[in-house]
């Protein structure tokens, strides 16, 4: 009789652990979207974006302040030389401040085509990086400046 009594306490102790379980509430932060969580209460597991961070840079490596940073999606997953730029007017666009960074929040899985305007500088490389859920990826961008334009002499 005492080793049933023993056996049913356990059995009752079990099924309240095993019940408490149930009832945890949402953890935000384990990369898991779970009842109750949203995008907005709890993006880092149910948004679906990451950070693409874009540092530009001269050809001595010094941050570039002014320069215009543009991203694009890529239609089609291609080679990153194959990569191909095409403008428009709805794409997110900053410019560099004096650190030269600019960071984008934009959605994961898909790869991007960046590019880079700067007066008195070639527009920069155009690379293909992909956007990872709840990362950051970072790319550096440098330009090369312009030689100047020769002195209008006049007339011969």
């Amino acid at each position: 009789m005492e080793k049933k009594f023993y056996a049913i306490i356990l059995v009752l102790i079990g099924l309240m652990v095993f019940l408490s379980g149930c009832n945890m509430p949402p953890q935000c932060g384990n990369n898991v979207c779970e009842s109750k969580e949203t995008p907005e209460n709890c993006p880092y597991d149910c948004a679906n974006t990451g950070e693409l961070a874009v540092k530009v840079v001269d050809g001595n490596g010094d941050a570039l302040s002014g320069a215009l940073v543009s991203v694009s999606a890529n239609a089609n997953d291609v080679p990153n030389d194959k990569c191909v730029y095409t403008f428009s007017t709805s794409n997110p666009s900053m410019t560099t401040g004096d650190s030269g960074i600019v960071t984008f929040t934009l959605e994961a899985g898909i790869k991007y085509t960046i590019t880079v305007r700067m007066d008195g500088y070639r527009d920069g490389n155009y690379i293909c990086p992909w956007v990872y859920k709840n990362q950051s990826t970072t790319e550096t961008i440098s330009l090369t400046k312009l030689p100047p334009k020769p002195a209008c002499t006049g007339a011969p």
